[in-house]
């Protein structure tokens, strides 16, 4: 089996009509300020094109590693269309108890293959860019809202 491409996104959508994959929210690195974090929504999609020595579908399993210690498992399903190709997106959670490399193995059962991975780190709270908003203010005591 070959992998053509593996990516961590938060969510993703396939067109019923065109069978497009269009990504959203590419996740190649995160921050949090405290641990365990929490991942509510994490999407791995997957192409894969299948070898001769390959069956029609496979059965695997996705492996979720935090510095190669098993933190999570996502079962994934690989049905070969005739020209070889199978595109799954597996939708998932994840848990991170700690800063580290967070790997993502696909195992056949004949072999594990890593596929992605992400890069955890832990920032304090002064670390967190302060944004300047634009448009709507909260009214101070001594402000009057203008007449519309």
């Amino acid at each position: 089996m070959k992998i053509l491409f593996a990516i961590c996104s938060e969510s993703v959508s396939v067109d019923r009509y065109t069978n497009k994959l269009s990504i959203f929210s590419v996740v190649d690195r995160l921050a949090s300020t405290s641990f365990p974090f929490w991942m509510p929504r994490l999407c791995i999609s997957l192409a894969v094109k299948r070898e001769d020595v390959d069956p029609a579908v496979v059965h695997a399993k996705l492996v979720m590693l935090l510095d190669e210690r098993p933190i999570g498992t996502a079962s994934a399903i690989l049905p070969f269309q005739p020209d070889g190709m199978a595109r799954i997106v597996i939708n998932t959670q994840l848990s991170v108890p700690a800063p580290g490399i967070v790997q993502f193995q696909l195992d056949t059962g004949t072999e594990q293959r890593m596929i992605a991975q992400i890069t955890v780190q832990q920032i304090s709270v002064a670390d967190i860019p302060k944004q300047e908003t634009q448009g709507i203010h909260p009214l101070t005591d001594t402000e009057e809202a203008a007449p519309l």
